[in-house]
């Protein structure tokens, strides 16, 4: 049978997805047509384009793809889940991106109607194989230290130019915690159980979260304080532990190019990769990050700027 993938989504899904798909195997990988226009429009992607097969709907996707890639905002992933659920379609392969859902409860039933389906399901919690995050699991220093101090400082793009997108609510599943601060959670969770003392979102003037201040405590390791700012001027990546400090200007500074693809494009593929793994430890691993997510909202505190 021949290896067929759809990609559910425009944007990252064809920039990030499809060139790492076709460096992993030797795929057919369906593209929805109205997405064509945008890969002959980039012309680091032309040389995917002989993978690629456009198809005139997503239903027709879901019906032709052996595995499936759903790059969608969180409230579009949760429908197209219980479409497949409602169609009864089973697939090889079932990739889903960050955040989950629009919540970690809906998160929780999402994860547990795509393993349902699929003998295999992974989601792209793309932190954990940066270089940065596999020197500090193995670091006796970082895990010895009393206190550490992680800040990501950054000027997200919709609110640099001031764009009305999901990724700036939160009850859409965007803002500081559910879109970029689970990242790092699902990074935590790699190392050892993690509990809540406290946990701040600080709100601009249109409700939109954009700061979030956390401090946890990862389990026979420190304890953690946590800064993100999506609506900072400057643009850091900065973990500080005993004497250490690693600074990067954002947290995939380190990852290489290759043939001018997204820098998170070799995450991607070991994410693809991992689907060769036993199932159990990925989904324990999943259900946890959830339930960190899920203990972090309900310790915050909400705080408005006027």
């Amino acid at each position: 049978m021949n290896n067929v993938w759809g990609i559910i989504g425009g944007g990252f899904g064809l920039y990030g997805y499809l060139p790492a798909l076709s460096k992993s195997s030797n795929p057919v990988i369906l593209i929805h047509n109205k997405n064509l226009k945008f890969l002959n429009s980039r012309t680091e992607l032309n040389q995917y384009m002989r993978f690629v097969k456009g198809v005139e709907s997503y239903e027709e996707m879901l019906n032709t793809a052996n595995s499936l890639v759903i790059t969608t905002p969180p409230q579009v992933q949760e429908f197209y889940i219980n479409k497949i659920e409602f169609n009864q379609c089973r697939y090889i392969n079932l990739i889903l991106e960050k955040p989950l859902a629009s919540n970690p409860i809906i998160g929780n039933c999402v994860l547990k109607k795509s393993i349902q389906m699929a003998a295999c399901v992974r989601i792209g919690y793309s932190f954990n194989d940066t270089v940065w995050a596999q020197k500090l699991r193995i670091s006796k220093e970082f895990i010895c230290a009393v206190s550490v101090k992680i800040s990501w400082l950054f000027y997200a793009y919709h609110f640099k130019n001031n764009k009305d997108s999901w990724k700036a609510h939160h009850d859409l599943g965007g803002g500081v915690l559910r879109f970029y601060g689970i990242q790092l959670l699902a990074f935590l969770c790699t190392i050892n159980k993690v509990t809540v003392n406290e946990s701040r979102i600080f709100c601009d003037e249109t409700d939109r979260p954009y700061r979030w201040e956390a401090r946890l405590n990862i389990f026979n390791g420190p304890l953690l304080d946590i800064e993100i700012d999506c609506k900072h001027t400057t643009e850091i990546f900065e973990v500080k532990y005993l004497n250490q400090i690693f600074q990067r200007k954002s947290p995939f500074s380190e990852e290489v190019f290759e043939d001018g693809d997204d820098l998170r494009v070799p995450l991607i593929r070991k994410l693809i990769n991992s689907t060769r793994h036993a199932n159990d430890e990925y989904y324990d691993y999943y259900f946890e990050i959830n339930n960190l997510w899920s203990a972090v909202e309900l310790a915050t505190t909400w705080i408005r700027l006027n």
